[in-house]
Formats: C-alpha cells, structure tokens, sequence
C-alpha cells in the first residue's frame, strides 16, 4: 500500500536527521499509514466547517451558559419550597429549596447539579460515536442529525418552561439538549486535522520541516477562525436576546424567547454545512467487529497502551482539570451575579455579549502573536491559563471587607466579562489544536471524543463540586478556591507534556495500527480462502 503525498509528516525543527522520518524505528518510506480521504480541503469546505461553528455556539455562549441556567434558576425560585414553611412558596427572604431526586438543593445549585448530570451522561456517548466517526463515510451526517435534534429542543425547553412549577422537566430537556450538542461537536471537532493536514499550503510543501510548521500554523489559524465565528454568532444572538428581553419588560417571557430565538438560529444555519460540507471517510471497521462493541473494545486497547502515547495522555490529564477550571468560571459567575451580587439579568446579558465581543478580536490577536513571535501553542495555552486564573484570584478579594473590588458591586460583572473573553476561548481554541497535533492518523474522532470527555469533566465535577460548596456554605464566593486550583495546578503540569515527543509518538502508533489492520485483513483473507 503507496503512502500518499499529504500523509502526516512530523518532525523535530532543530533536527535535520528527523527528515528521514525515523521514530522508534518505524520508517515512512515502508509506511502502510494513509489517510482513507484525501480530498484536497476547498475554501467552501472551510467556510461551511466555518458556519456549523457559528450555528452551534450560541448554544454554550447564549442558551446553555447564560440564557437556560437563569431560567432554571427563576424558575426553581417561583416554583421551589419555602425552608421554614413546606407549605408556602418561596419568597426574597426564607430559604428556598428544589426538588432533585430525593435531595433538596437551592435553586442557583440546581442549574448546576442538572449540568452537571447532562455533561456525565455525555461522556458515554462519546465513547459509543468515536467509531461510528471514525470508521463510517456518514459522520456529516450523524452531525447534521444530532444538530437539528439539538436545535427543536431547545425550541420544546423553551414552551415547557414558562411553567414555573415544571422545573423538573426543564431540567431533563436541558440535559437532552446538552447531549445533543455534544454528540454533533465530536463530529465537527474532528473535521480540524483532517482539513488541516489537506489544505493545499501544506500537501503542497516538499520540505518536511517547512511542511510541518505549515501543518501546525494551519491547524491553529483553522481552529481559531471555527471559534471566531462561533463568538460571532453567539454575539449577535445576545443582541437579539437582548432586544427581546427589553422589548418584553425583562421578564421571564423575554428569557424564554431568546432562548427559542438561539434555537431557531442552531436549526437555519446548520443547512450550510449540510450542502457544503464534504463527507469525510477515515479506515474500514475490521471485518467481524460491530458498531455496538467495536468503541469499547477499542478505547480498552487504547488504555492499554497508554505508554505508547505518553504524551497525549499527559495532555489529556492536565485538559481534564484545565477545563474544568475554565468551564466553571462561566457557569458559576452567571449564577454568582444573579444571587450573590444581584446583578440584574439585562446587564448579565450586556456581560455575555461584551465577552462575545471581545473574544472575537481576541482570536486574531492571539493569532498574530502565533505567527509574528513563532510561539507555540501550548506555550499560548499555558499564558492564557495563566491569565485566565486571575478572575477567581480577583473574586477572592472580594472576601476583604478593605478592598472595594473583588466583585461586590454589578457594574463589575461587565468588566470581568471582558477579560475572560480576552483570554478564556483562545485557551481553549490553543487547547484543541496542541491536541490535535498529538492524535494518531485515522484516530481522529476517538481521540477527539477522549479530548471531550476529559473536557466533559469540567462539564460535570466542576458544577457538581461547586454546588456543593455553595450549598454548604451559604457562600458561592468560595466557590472560587477551587476553581483557582483546577487552573494552576494542570497548568505547571502542562510543562511536562512534550509535543514533539508526542508527535513521534502518534506516528508510530498510527503506523503500529496500519500494521495491526493490515495483518488482520491478511488473516481474515487466508481463512476465507
């Protein structure tokens, strides 16, 4: 089997000998590595992988992270029981409880516990499509399916809730609709290396080192270009939801309007990738395996040889805690603002949009100092940790009784927003492609699905903790301890991880698994014969 001429190449910059392209004794001149679908990535693939972006991210930026945890919240609050008298409704100044199963939790710790359940359950799911992505030539299409389903759900959550006393089945739609998003996004994740490693700049070079550095430069520019759309779209949908929110006098109509409005948006602009998008096959299922088992048989021999990608799994590790930090101070200030520090939800919105305004910009900048300093990304990531632990270190003041800031008062809410969208979504775009350059050729959506699972545990341990803490103190300021550890430590972590190593590492492992594929189908045509 010839190796194709944009197949993966890696190499070490400062190392003229790695162009021979010898890792762990595995030559490429010999390779059985291929990429399964080489079609050459057009600048109408780019842009429709472009708008799935801006279709989708309005959901984490608009529905999911502000617009749903404050109507969750409102409604847990008219619908809830008052502590001191089961009897009455909850009122401004008694304690107020929801129900959750057989526990009773405050309102505000209700949104998170409910995210917290939707983002568990989709790590299963994650394991289970890995597979289907991988080995099926209809992953555009399970990706457009788990999209559209996402979008007509958020459109039912929104009719459902303007009951206040259905919290409960608010609650379990959002987990649906949390799943939905996240099944369709390990489809479009995985679309990065594989448009990157075909973009024409890169299949195009013949220097193996100024085809590496290309590759690299073009996963980050593609990376960062699918956000920035993603923040442009959840900007304007913002607008819009504030438009509606003042034209509907700030209720909670206005809120579960907005909301069907980022539904309506996720549902129309998902028709461009579904026409423009080209359908993208990576290697057969082995003869004999089924979808059903196959992903688990294959994440365990994945585990198995976790020493054979040390460095991806150190990246996944420290990814783990990393986002689970980043994710958390989005979920938490919303909830923080609105009980803590009674910020109004118009200006909790105007806080949104201001963090979608700025990471737009953002992006480029962050772009620009890539290419005009020659800075890695994982050295971006670990600056823009960095830089976004300075809002929970910010928030502890507030603890200070002598200091005027520390988010005491709502007209802080806007600044802070602007900062984190300085510096949050462009960790997490640089997070995305250093992964992307550890993953193994033909793994893409495994990896990618193990990316998100790791990814998931912000999701779901960082509400789920933080709800504790809140419940028990009284207090969801201290919330903030721990969302200021889950960034520092995985970030020191992050000096340990070495990329280069990590590339060689995915080399082999690729051409370990061309190997593998290729003596089972030789065996598989032996008994046949």
């Amino acid at each position: 089997m010839s190796v194709l001429a944009n197949e993966r190449v890696i190499v070490k910059e400062n190392d003229i000998v790695e162009r021979q392209m010898s890792f762990d004794n595995v030559s490429m001149e010999s390779s059985k590595i291929q990429d399964f679908d080489a079609k050459p990535t057009t600048q109408r693939e780019l842009i429709a992988w472009y708008m799935y972006s801006w279709a989708t991210d309005g959901w984490t930026a608009a529905s999911s992270s502000v617009f749903m945890p404050i109507i969750m919240s409102t409604m847990g609050t008219l619908g809830g029981t008052n502590g001191r008298d089961p009897t009455k409704h909850c009122n401004l100044v008694d304690p107020c409880y929801v129900q959750l199963g057989s526990a009773h939790v405050s309102p505000s710790s209700y949104a998170l516990y409910i995210t917290a359940i939707a983002v568990l359950v989709q790590a299963f799911i994650y394991i289970q499509l890995a597979a289907v992505a991988d080995h099926s030539k209809h992953g555009k299409a399970f990706m457009i399916f788990f999209g559209f389903a996402g979008s007509i759900t958020v459109l039912l959550w929104s009719v459902l809730s303007k009951n206040p006393t259905q919290y409960w089945g608010a609650g379990i739609l959002f987990v649906l609709g949390t799943i939905f998003y996240g099944s369709s996004y390990v489809f479009y994740a995985s679309y990065l290396p594989k448009l990157a490693r075909n973009a024409p700049e890169v299949t195009e070079a013949t220097d193996p080192v100024d085809k590496a550095r290309k590759l690299t430069l073009r996963t980050s520019r593609t990376s960062l270009m699918g956000l920035c759309c993603g923040g442009a779209g959840g900007f304007i949908q913002m607008g819009i939801g504030i438009g509606v929110l003042y034209a509907l006098n700030q209720s909670l109509l206005g809120l579960l309007v907005a909301t069907s409005v980022g539904g309506a948006w996720w549902a129309i602009f998902t028709f461009i990738p579904l026409f423009f998008l080209k359908s993208r096959q990576g290697p057969p299922l082995p003869k004999g395996e089924t979808y059903l088992v196959y992903p688990w048989k294959r994440l365990l021999k994945t585990m198995k040889r976790v020493s054979h990608l040390a460095q991806l799994f150190k990246f996944l590790l420290c990814w783990f805690f990393l986002s689970d930090g980043i994710y958390t101070i989005l979920k938490v200030s919303v909830l923080f603002a609105q009980t803590v520090v009674h910020t109004p939800s118009v200006t909790l919105l105007i806080g949104a949009m201001v963090e979608l305004f700025v990471s737009v910009p953002s992006y480029m900048f962050w772009g620009w100092v890539e290419k005009r300093f020659h800075i890695k990304p994982k050295t971006l990531l670990i600056l823009l940790s960095f830089l976004s632990s300075m809002i929970p270190v910010y928030v502890l003041i507030g603890f200070s009784p002598n200091v005027s800031g520390g988010f005491k008062h709502p007209n802080e809410y806007i600044g802070l927003c602007a900062y984190f969208g300085f510096a949050a979504p462009s960790a997490i775009s640089y997070a995305r492609s250093t992964f992307s350059e550890l993953i193994p050729l033909g793994r893409e959506n495994e990896m990618f699905s193990m990316f998100l699972i790791t990814q998931g545990g912000g999701g779901w341990i960082g509400p789920l903790i933080t709800g504790v803490i809140g419940d028990k103190t009284g207090n969801m300021r201290y919330c903030n301890v721990f969302i200021l550890a889950c960034i520092l430590v995985p970030m020191f972590g992050l000096f340990f991880v070495d990329v280069e190593k990590g590339k060689a590492e995915a080399l082999s492992s690729a051409e370990r698994d061309a190997q593998e594929l290729a003596s089972f189908e030789s065996v598989k045509d032996d008994v046949s014969s």
